[in-house]
């Protein structure tokens, strides 16, 4: 069953974000207080939660201290994941690359990469 999207759950939000929220935190990072975006860390990635959340956008770190938005983007794939996957990245060499490789590896997924000064010039 796909999973993502446009989904039918009561409990949408639009934007999930995977990550370490306490160490984003930490790092003196506010935490926007949206009913649009919901947290979750990397293990959280199941089937289930996918179902209950379907989000439309997956937000990922291209690294972290736990996982990369290669295993990101499989796990999503394995578990039938439909919608987009931006991984927000700051000074990536080679973002192209990046890309191309997890297209390789899951070319169902809209992947892309995001330079986080990119985003930050346009506000």
């Amino acid at each position: 069953m796909p999973v993502g999207g446009h989904g039918t759950s009561t409990h949408e939000a639009t934007v999930l974000a995977v990550g370490d929220v306490a160490q984003w935190q930490t790092s003196g990072n506010p935490v926007p207080a949206s009913a649009d975006l919901r947290f979750c860390n990397f293990v959280d990635l199941e089937l289930e939660f996918l179902q209950l959340v379907c989000p439309e956008v997956i937000l990922t770190p291209v690294v972290a201290d736990q996982f990369d938005c290669a295993d990101v983007a499989l796990r999503l794939d394995t578990l039938g994941y439909t919608g987009s996957i931006r991984a927000l990245g700051n000074g990536v060499p080679k973002p192209e690359m990046i890309e191309r490789e997890i297209k390789a590896l899951c070319p169902t997924l809209d992947f892309a990469l995001v330079e986080i000064e990119a985003v930050a010039r346009l506000s």
